[in-house]
């Protein structure tokens, strides 16, 4: 007949001693274990969704599906300016300036009317246009930072 591990486990429990405490204290050690691990996933079940750069991208870069991700953050850690869009209306956007992978994308980072109007001003017809441009010379680069007002003269020939 098979023994059964209950009678010595009961007997362990009864009697007081090292075995006892050792046993006592795992026990317990597994149930606050059990207990974060619930608190866990449901604190995360309540964190809204942003979306953020799913990987490193320089300046200039058109958004494709594949860069932009949904992820929780703490409601605290999310600007007010986070922008609510889904990540498939954002392909296609231009970001104004490098972006790191896990930055929260607001609007200030995409070209477009909120941030053509918090530049440069102006509404309608007065307003005024932001058109990402290659640099010629790569070189110009570090004299260059976000919010930088350049005057671009061409040559038409």
């Amino acid at each position: 007949m098979p023994t059964s591990h209950f009678p010595r486990l009961v007997d362990t429990l009864r009697t007081p001693g090292h075995r006892r405490g050792v046993l006592v204290r795992r026990a317990i050690a597994v149930a606050l274990l059990i207990a974060a691990l619930a608190s866990a996933l449901s604190a995360a079940k309540e964190l809204p969704r942003v979306p953020v750069f799913s990987r490193d991208l320089p300046a200039g870069a058109e958004l494709a599906l594949a860069d932009v991700d949904l992820a929780r953050l703490p409601a605290s850690s999310i600007p007010d300016s986070t922008l609510t869009e889904k990540p498939e209306e954002l392909s296609g956007r231009v970001i104004t300036a490098a972006a790191n992978k896990g930055e929260v994308i607001t609007g200030a980072r995409l070209l477009g009317e909120d941030l053509v109007s918090s530049l440069v001003g102006g509404t309608g017809a007065e307003a005024g246009r932001m058109i990402p441009v290659k640099l010629a010379e790569p070189d110009i680069i570090p004299h260059l930072h976000h919010g930088d007002t350049v005057d671009v003269v061409t040559a038409v020939e």
